[in-house]
């Protein structure tokens, strides 16, 4: 049975173990794949066949927390606003009378334990069933060092207060009690809107996506929803409107303003013929197109997709956090069982300062932080990239890329525009009419670029010739037959069986029954930004390497005008893979390519960067999709990128650790009170999320 995927959203996750403990109940219940995202609830598994969401979001709410189907999303309401602003006022009242004389009003105990308790009863209802829920499934969360410490603090001042002879306001810790749980879902509020604005690039996107389409059916022009529109429809776009499908060009002539998707900034020209992309702008002109992809299939959906993906993954660097983590609340209550032992048994210290440092333990160790500080990077990061028309394909590309050590690039359509002239062209049988017919005959049967560029070359010289049984080989050239039985095939210098005078200056070659009958020299100029790209990579110490299956001297001469000392010519795609295999053996590499005959190399590397108007298989088989225009440009921000969001993780990372190793110590030793604790606390978690914002703003 066919694998299907899935995807819910589940709120109330505060820390790792929450996401730890969701992804252990999916996999008992049988998934596989599955992926929690801390920072956007967002959960992603696999199960064989059709299953019912709703009750899997059950399970889920079973343990604690609250799941949702994405298109629930609009209508549910976050209880912790309404929760947080019931508790605030008698948490406020309660922390007046620490300011007042002991004799006031305030000061009674039985009214502090009325003030106290409303507090209580919304700190169960907010992390209650979470804790109890955890530690069921043996996976011990943030709610139950919060509740621990709370509760710890509550009992205590009522068993102080009335049960122990003496001066009962020794023992009035209410106001520690309810200040914990408050300042910790003040945490949890700035914590979630923070998160919120981490994940704006998406929001950005599915904020383009036109909900209504303009089709003609039945000769009129209707406006339908955007799941009626079907292949082959015609379109109407106008000036201002966002298109709504991908599709071509049939009538009208305009600008298109594509910077959403490919971070283009200036508006790009479309006439009958061009292709159209969904999601991107129609700043002036009418169009009528015909529909090509709809639905998941269009080139905004596609991307959307992408980019969800990439953020619910887990990048490698984050595996350390989650082993911390995944241990990390047994050993903290078995810290604050440690500091109350040694503080009162060992160096005496009184009762109650023994307790409040163990409560001081419980509250300020937060796992939280730890948990936030990959994927909350990860996410501003490829948004950042997705903005600049750049699309990774998953949070451990963009770690990877990061620490690349070699760059492998193809030549031509990768260093080099493919966008080529002919400079010279001899036939030696046929006149040049009836070769052209031949070559484009063949050509059009191809995806290279090279293939592509002769068609254009060619198209509106030829006439018809019957060519048929087609046949690529990668590297080589395209093969054909004709009714008489004359084998033709036009490609690179490796089909010629004897070569000619100077044929090394030659790049393409036109053969009948293994006769050479044509050969072309074309002229293709270098890429812009080729050499500012090289130069950056240089800069990062990262080596770039050519490898074409085109001539040495080509190559030579390329290699020498971009300053690349190493190179390889004339090599097959077998010939690529085993480069690859070296070179991977002296470092992480990447590999830049764009036709058919590059897609094994793009796929044995360790990164495989493409760009939008490359092959399907060559965009199948990459990592990194570069959108724009400046492609290179592109590359050159994308390592950038790549690099600043993995310092930002161990930006977080060590702040979070760094945190726990410093705070646990100060609250054992009485350094940091409770409440401190607690406001500690929810600010390690600001930072992290902070830090991975000004990933947002930096250039």
């Amino acid at each position: 049975m066919a694998m299907q995927d899935h995807k819910i959203f589940v709120d109330g996750m505060t820390c790792t173990n929450c996401s730890l403990s969701v992804r252990k109940k999916l996999e008992k219940s049988g998934f596989s794949k599955v992926s929690v995202n801390l920072a956007n609830g967002e959960t992603r598994f696999s199960s064989e066949g059709e299953i019912d969401l709703q009750a899997i979001c059950q399970e889920i709410d079973n343990i604690g927390y609250s799941a949702r189907i994405e298109e629930a999303q609009s209508v549910r309401q976050n209880p912790l606003i309404l929760r947080f602003f019931i508790a605030l006022p008698f948490t406020l009242v309660l922390l007046v009378h620490m300011f007042l004389p002991m004799d006031h009003w305030l000061n009674n105990p039985l009214l502090q334990l009325g003030l106290a308790t409303p507090v209580m009863v919304i700190g169960w209802m907010q992390f209650g069933k979470g804790a109890i829920s955890s530690v069921k499934n043996r996976m011990a969360n943030m709610d139950v060092l919060i509740l621990s410490g709370a509760t710890a603090a509550y009992f205590y001042s009522i068993y102080g207060s009335f049960f122990i002879e003496g001066n009962s306001h020794q023992y009035l810790f209410f106001e520690t009690a309810a200040t914990i749980i408050s300042l910790v879902m003040v945490g949890n509020l700035i914590e979630h809107y923070s998160v919120q604005k981490t994940s704006s690039a998406i929001d950005a996107l599915k904020g383009i996506q036109a909900k209504e389409a303009k089709i003609l059916r039945g000769g009129k022009v209707i406006s339908i929803d955007l799941h009626q529109v079907m292949v082959g429809d015609t379109m109407y776009v106008n000036s201002g409107d966002h298109i709504p499908c991908d599709g071509e060009v049939i009538e009208g002539t305009g600008s298109i303003n594509e910077s959403m998707i490919t971070g283009e900034s200036f508006p790009v020209f479309k006439e009958p013929g061009k292709n159209l992309m969904s999601g991107t702008l129609v700043s002036d002109g009418n169009f009528q197109v015909r529909v090509s992809q709809v639905g998941h299939d269009s080139t905004l959906s596609k991307i959307i997709k992408l980019m969800e993906d990439a953020q619910g993954e887990q990048a490698p660097i984050q595996a350390l956090a989650d082993k911390v983590s995944g241990i990390f609340v047994p050993v903290v209550i078995g810290l604050a069982l440690i500091t109350y032992i040694l503080n009162y048994w060992v160096f005496n210290i009184g009762l109650e300062d023994s307790i409040m440092r163990s409560i001081a333990v419980l509250v300020i160790s937060c796992p939280c932080a730890l948990g936030l500080a990959t994927p909350t990077a990860v996410v501003v990061g490829i948004g950042k990239a997705a903005k600049a028309g750049i699309l990774i394909k998953s949070a451990k590309v963009l770690e990877t890329f990061a620490k690349v050590n070699n760059i492998i690039f193809d030549k031509t359509g990768t260093l080099t525009n493919g966008q080529f002239v002919i400079q010279s062209y001899e036939v030696f049988k046929y006149d040049r009419v009836q070769t052209d017919s031949i070559i484009y005959t063949l050509e059009q049967h191809s995806s290279h670029p090279l293939a592509k560029a002769m068609v254009s070359l060619l198209d509106g010289a030829h006439i018809d010739y019957s060519i048929d049984e087609f046949k690529e080989i990668k590297g080589i050239g395209i093969y054909g037959m004709d009714p008489d039985g004359n084998r033709y095939s036009f490609g690179s210098f490796r089909l010629l069986k004897d070569s000619r005078e100077d044929d090394e200056n030659y790049h393409l070659f036109l053969m009948e029954n293994n006769t050479c009958i044509a050969r072309i020299q074309l002229k293709d100029d270098i890429k812009s930004h080729a050499k500012e790209m090289l130069g950056y990579l240089k800069e990062k110490s990262v080596n770039s390497f050519i490898l074409s299956g085109d001539q040495e001297s080509k190559v030579a001469e390329l290699s020498r005008a971009l300053g690349i000392s190493h190179y390889e010519a004339q090599l097959s795609p077998q010939n690529k893979l085993d480069f690859i295999k070296l070179y991977k053996q002296n470092g992480i590499t990447a590999m830049v390519g764009d036709g058919i005959n590059d897609a094994p190399a793009l796929t044995l590397s360790d990164v495989a960067i493409s760009f939008k108007q490359a092959t399907d298989i060559a965009v199948h088989s990459a990592d990194i999709i570069l959108l724009q225009e400046n492609e290179l440009d592109s590359l050159t921000q994308a390592h950038h990128i790549s690099r600043l969001t993995l310092k930002t993780i161990k930006q977080n990372l060590f702040w979070a650790f760094s945190y726990n190793l410093i705070a646990i110590p100060m609250a054992a030793m009485g350094m940091i009170e409770p409440m401190a604790a607690a406001l500690f606390m929810a600010f390690s978690d600001v930072v992290v999320v902070g830090n991975s914002l000004l990933l947002k703003i930096k250039k």
